[in-house]
C-alpha cells in the first residue's frame, strides 16, 4: 500500500510528468524510426500525420493573424512549406503534448482513488 502511494505521490509532481513525457518521446520516436526501417509505410504516415496536426495547430499559436492575398500558386507553395514545417515541429512537439495529456489523465485517476 505505501509503495502504491509513493508512486502515485510521484506521478502526481512535475517530475512524474516530465517522466511520462519522456517515456512517450522515447516510445513515438522510437515506432517512427522502427516503422521507418521496416518500411511499414501505413503506419509511419499515420504518425507523421499525428506529427503534423500538433505541428500545424502550433504553427498557428505563433503565426500572425492576417489575411495574404496570393494567387493560386502561392497558396499551393505556402501550404505545402507549412506542412512541411509543421511536420518537423510536430516531431518534436507531439510527444511532449500527448505525455502532457497521458500525464493529466494519470493524475486525475490518481486523485480520484486519493
Amino acid at each position: 500500500m505505501e509503495n502504491n502511494q509513493a508512486n502515485g505521490n510521484f506521478l502526481k509532481s512535475s517530475n512524474g510528468r516530465w517522466v511520462i513525457t519522456a517515456i512517450c518521446a522515447i516510445v513515438i520516436w522510437g515506432l517512427m524510426a522502427l516503422f521507418l526501417v521496416l518500411e511499414i509505410q501505413v503506419i509511419s504516415f499515420i504518425i507523421i500525420g499525428v506529427c503534423v496536426i500538433f505541428g500545424w495547430k502550433a504553427l498557428n499559436r505563433i503565426q500572425p493573424a492576417m489575411f495574404l492575398w496570393m494567387s493560386w500558386v502561392g497558396w499551393v507553395i505556402y501550404f505545402f512549406v507549412k506542412l512541411t514545417i509543421a511536420a518537423i515541429i510536430g516531431f518534436f512537439i507531439a510527444p511532449f503534448i500527448i505525455g502532457k495529456m497521458v500525464g493529466g489523465k494519470v493524475h486525475e485517476a490518481i486523485q480520484g482513488e486519493g
